[in-house]
């Protein structure tokens, strides 16, 4: 199963959740440029985004596949993460039932997943009170991605003829 999150795609849900942060916060018009997520933000977010992805390959080590390039082998030798990656990609040695039925399901949370990662480093330095709140929906998040890669169908009785 091959996995591309683009990178803009991460950052639009972190800057909506970040503008809803912060219109919902008791004195909006003093926290909007504050707390909101913007344009000018984009380099610390690049650099969540660095630590989204890592948190991710390091959920994902037991399903990855040896990548086919080695030039976006870091520093350290990572899995296949550039330093100016601009999307996240993976491919995962799945059984093919884990991958048809629930291969949107395992996209899906992990973009959650990777949000929520930004959104609490975000969060950490402008809105503190929220931290802890997306830290524990980060956690929810990657449970919810073991217990998908890990699906196993339950067995079916055969009718003998």
């Amino acid at each position: 199963m091959n996995i591309t999150i683009p990178r803009d795609l991460i950052f639009h849900r972190v800057k909506m959740s970040t503008a809803y942060i912060a219109a919902r916060n008791s004195a909006p018009t003093e926290c909007y440029d504050r707390i909101a997520a913007t344009n000018a933000d984009d380099e610390m977010l690049q650099h969540f985004w660095q630590d989204a992805c890592e948190e991710a390959y390091a959920c994902l080590r037991s399903w990855l596949l040896p990548s086919p390039s080695k030039d976006f082998e870091g520093e350290s030798g990572g899995d296949s993460l550039s330093a100016y990656s601009l999307d996240f990609n993976a491919t995962l040695s799945l059984p093919p039932y884990v991958e048809n039925i629930k291969g949107p399901s395992i996209l899906t949370t992990l973009q959650a997943m990777m949000t929520c990662s930004i959104l609490t480093r975000w969060t950490g330095i402008v809105d503190p009170d929220s931290e802890n709140r997306y830290a524990a929906e980060t956690v929810r998040w990657r449970h919810r991605l073991a217990r998908l890669l890990s699906f196993r169908p339950h067995p079916r009785p055969v009718p003998l003829i």
